[in-house]
This record gives C-alpha cells, sequence and structure tokens, in this order.
C-alpha cells in the first residue's frame, strides 16, 4: 500500500510524491484538501480530471454540499454529502474511497473549521489501474484556486480521528515513559492527575505532510522540560495562566497547536512528503503530559454512535468488536476558533509564555 501522488499547491513544492503503479487499484482513495476562506460558497466545479477511461469530477452543489463523480469505462459511481456551515478560517477535507472487491465506495467531507464529519456510502465502485488513479491527480484539466493540495493512494485511507503526535512522544505509563510507538493495547497511562487510564488503541496513520496535516513542533522550554514535541495542527494543548485565566474564568482551557504557530516557540516542523502519526485513545478523554506539556488524549466524542462512519476511520477494529466508548465531554473546555486566535495575539504581544 503506498501514496501514488501527493501534490501541493502552495508554494514552490508542487508534486512532492509520484510513485507510478501499473496494476489494478482494487481499492484507493483520493483527497481534496481546500480552504474554506477562499471558497466562494456557490454551485461550481472544484476539480476535474481526466486519464485515460477514467474521470473524476469534484463539485460544489450547494453552499454546504459536495458531489464527486467517478467514472472507470462503463462503470461509474455518484455520491453527495453536506459539511455543515463554515466558519471565517479552516479547511474542507474531501476523501473519496472505493473497494472493487467488496464494490462500495464512500464519500467524506470533514469541515475542520466546524469540527464536523459527514459521508455517504453507494454500493459500486468502479476499478482503475494504477497508472489511471495516478493520471487523475498529476494530470487534471481544473482545480479551484481554494484548493491546497490533493492526493491519490491505492489503499482505503482513514478518515475522521485518530492521529494525534509523533511516534517518539515520550507518554507517562506505569512501566515508565515509554515512546508512543511503543505502547500496546492494555497499557496503562499515568494521566496528568495521577491516575492510571488503560489503553484501549494505539496505532498510526501516514498522511501527505502539507495543509491541516502539517506537522508544528512545540519548543521545550515552554511547551514542557522533556524536548521538543512534535503534533498534529489540531491536536490540543491545555494551556493555564493569566490571560486564560482573564478571558475565560478558568484555570485551563483546551487549545489547538496549529493556532498558536509563533515562529519561536511553536514552529513548523520540516517534513514531507509525508508523516506517520500516531494516536492513542484510552477510557476516556484524558489530560496528560509528555515531556511534562499537558495535553489530550484521542477526543472521539460520540463517534461510536455511528458504526458505519467509525468502520472507515483508524478506530474500526474496536468499532467491528463494539468496544469503541461514547465519550461525553472533554476533560477541560474547548477553546472556540476566535478565542484560540485571541489568546495567541495576547500571547504574541505579551511576549509572555503561557503554562503548559
Amino acid at each position: 500500500m503506498s501514496w501514488l501522488v501527493v501534490a501541493s499547491h502552495r508554494g514552490d513544492r508542487k508534486v512532492a510524491q509520484d510513485r507510478t503503479e501499473r496494476r489494478e487499484a482494487v481499492a484507493g482513495s483520493l483527497l481534496w484538501e481546500f480552504d474554506l476562506a477562499e471558497l466562494r460558497l456557490a454551485p461550481q466545479h472544484l476539480f476535474r480530471a481526466r486519464a485515460g477511461d477514467a474521470a473524476v469530477t469534484l463539485s460544489l452543489v450547494t453552499g454546504d454540499r459536495v458531489h464527486v463523480t467517478l467514472r472507470a469505462g462503463d462503470r461509474f459511481c455518484q455520491m453527495s454529502t453536506g459539511f455543515g456551515r463554515p466558519g471565517a478560517r479552516g479547511s474542507l477535507r474531501v476523501t473519496l474511497r472505493w473497494d472493487a472487491r467488496a464494490g462500495d465506495s464512500t464519500l467524506t467531507a470533514e469541515n475542520l473549521a466546524a469540527g464536523t464529519l459527514r459521508q455517504q456510502a453507494v454500493d459500486v465502485a468502479p476499478a482503475l489501474t494504477g497508472k489511471e488513479l495516478r493520471g487523475l491527480v498529476r494530470c487534471w484539466d481544473h482545480r479551484h484556486p481554494s484548493l491546497v493540495w490533493h492526493a491519490a493512494a491505492d489503499h482505503l485511507h482513514p478518515v475522521g480521528p485518530g492521529i494525534c503526535m509523533a511516534g517518539d512522544t515520550p507518554i507517562p505509563t506505569a512501566r515508565g515513559h515509554l515512546p508512543l510507538s511503543g505502547l500496546r493495547q492494555g497499557d496503562r497511562v499515568i494521566t496528568r492527575d495521577g491516575g492510571l487510564s488503560k489503553v484501549l488503541w494505539c496505532g498510526s496513520v501516514e498522511v501527505p505532510a502539507l495543509g491541516a496535516y502539517a506537522p508544528v513542533r512545540l519548543k521545550a522550554p515552554p511547551f514542557g522540560h522533556g524536548g521538543d514535541l512534535v503534533v498534529q495542527p489540531s491536536h490540543r494543548l491545555a494551556l493555564s495562566g493569566p490571560d486564560v485565566d482573564y478571558m475565560f474564568g478558568e484555570d485551563e482551557v483546551l487549545v489547538e497547536a496549529g493556532a498558536l504557530l509563533d515562529g519561536e516557540t511553536v514552529v513548523p516542523e520540516l517534513a514531507g512528503p509525508l508523516f506517520r502519526y500516531h494516536g492513542l485513545l484510552l477510557d476516556d478523554h484524558h489530560i496528560i503530559a509528555p515531556g511534562g506539556c499537558p495535553m489530550e488524549s484521542l477526543c472521539i466524542g460520540g463517534l461510536a454512535r455511528d458504526r458505519d462512519l467509525a468502520m472507515t476511520t483508524p478506530l474500526a477494529d474496536l468499532a467491528r468488536s463494539g468496544r469503541l466508548p461514547v465519550q461525553r465531554r472533554t476533560a477541560l473546555r474547548d477553546a472556540e476558533q476566535y478565542e484560540a486566535a485571541a489568546l495567541a495575539i495576547a500571547r504574541r504581544a505579551g511576549r509572555s509564555l503561557f503554562a503548559a
């Protein structure tokens, strides 16, 4: 299984990954990420490409609904799904997956600004060759200016929650500090309050290191004392300090790491074209402290209530066995997008560091 093409449309890097495969892609995935701030919410084509007998068209059909058509020879599938009204900033990630052996296809829209994930599935799956799949993302004839990157893979790329941190992140456990990549199901992780929480799942997913997937580096100090940490931009840290107390009237809040980018203490991690993230799901949503930096474990909310959706995530095995928990609330209040932006501005303006 591999990524065939990863194409960036920001900066100088145009094609970061390019592997030619000629065998039939029995299963495959196409991914697109759009900047919602640049996407006018009106009916329009977002991406269109043709390669031999294969063709794909991705369109915005209403203000908050995407539609895709994938054709291979005389077989084709059509799907559409909403993604909710976006905020002023954020990204829309669209994933099309198909499995010719199982005979089904799935379209997923992740509104990263609103934190929503919506999906539609159909019982048809065109079979493309690896060459055709590569051609559909390598030789497009139309792309919307808001497109940040797009990619093709010859495997079913999992969607939704499941990725948090780099594999070398030191996790405090009952057996001492272990790298996240070395944890196993059933291990006991020490939470920030000194309790022990059972590991339900720990796995990894390789993704393009672009857009909302691009990793960020948290410098130590101020973020902990055990060395720098690398996390996904949407992974949330527990922040405290006078500004947090003043703005929220609370001791701590959860803030996405990407909102704190300042070029000094939180910086983009030089990685690519791919990056492997690891995830850590505990028996509930907890605050842990890798290297002394308080941050969250994996948050999945009510994902377990939608088994079909959960089966397309990295947590599919837990969903299949009925062991996926329902997390009814987060361990701390989650800062809204505008609140996180205000905190970041206050932090930069005062040249003072939040406690983390």
